[in-house]
Parts: structure tokens; sequence; C-alpha cells
């Protein structure tokens, strides 16, 4: 049996972990509220981070997977990376700059997308053909130039910008047929 004062248990020795070397175990920062273990592994959550067993992309002292637990901050898809440390570290593209990724935007119907390619569409331009802006050279695209026939000012239908919605125009809005690159 070995001494070791309050800490005496028989023959066999306690193993009493102080990651941050303060003289305090960590269990008794821990109940004591001096240290915060959020993600409940028993190591204060200022030893998980120096080891670099938890990620804090922020730099808010808190572990990026306790921010996404309790809602601090979002992480929509769901990699356990802070939307915003996706976007600053470019993992992620924020086009129209809300702080929410694009993918994310428009998973969640926030933002449409009619051609299908994961970028909201205020991110986009139209192309040549699509007379409405909707992003897709269509019959209503098509139905809008023959409505514009004939000698024009400026008008979406007038596609190479002649003055007059023509045959040219119709040739251009036909090749460009389907949803705009």
């Amino acid at each position: 049996i070995v001494d070791m004062g309050a800490y005496e248990f028989g023959s066999t020795l306690a193993i009493i972990s102080d990651c941050d070397d303060d003289y305090l175990s960590d269990s008794c920062e821990i109940a004591l509220a001096i240290e915060q273990d959020c993600n409940a592994n028993g190591v204060p959550d200022t030893c998980d981070l120096i080891a670099e067993v938890s990620n804090d992309c922020n730099l808010n002292g808190i572990p990026d997977a306790c921010d996404i637990a309790d809602a601090t901050v979002l992480d929509c898809n769901s990699n356990s990376i802070p939307d915003s440390c996706d976007i600053a570290e470019q993992y992620e593209a924020d086009c129209n700059d809300n702080g929410i990724p694009d993918l994310c935007d428009v998973s969640s119907l926030a933002s449409p997308d009619v051609n299908g390619n994961n970028v909201p569409d205020e991110c986009e331009e139209a192309c040549d053909g699509d007379v409405n802006n909707d992003l897709l050279v269509t019959v209503v695209d098509l139905l809008s130039l023959l409505a514009a026939w004939g000698p024009v000012g400026n008008h979406a239908a007038d596609i190479n910008k002649d003055g007059q919605v023509d045959v040219n125009d119709l040739l251009d809005l036909l090749a460009a047929w389907g949803p705009c690159p």
C-alpha cells in the first residue's frame, strides 16, 4: 500500500488528471464549474482546444461541436464545421453574402434555383435568349420574342441588340434553349 495522503486507495493508485497543470484535478474544475466541459468527455474545453482534440475555427474558446450543439452557430450542411468557418475558409460558397452557404440557401428553399445548379438565382445573370430572366430559355421566352417582333428600342427580346426583334434573335434564342449556363 502506497501512502498518497488523501488519495490512498489500497494497492491501486488513483490517476488524477490535471491537463492545465494548475494543481486542481480536471474533474474538480469541471464539477465546480471553474472549467467547462461542453462535450462531456471529462476534459476541460480549454485543454481539448490546446491538445487539438476539438476544433475552434471561430476562436471563441468553445469547441465548434459545442457551438453547433447549443445553436450558437449554424451548421446547415451538417459537416461539423460552423457555416461561418465554411465560408471564411472557402469550403462553401456564399455568393449573396448572407452568411449561409449557397447549397443551404437552395436546399432550404430560402433562395430559388430554377436551373438546378445549386447556385441561388439571385447570384446568376440571365443568359442570351432568357427574355423573362428566369434562368431558363423556354417556350415562354419564345412567345415573348414573337410578341415583340419587329423594330424595338431597348427590349430583352432583342437578343443581338440591333434594335429589332427578327429571325437573328429567334435563332439566338433557339441556340440557347434550356437552362442558362
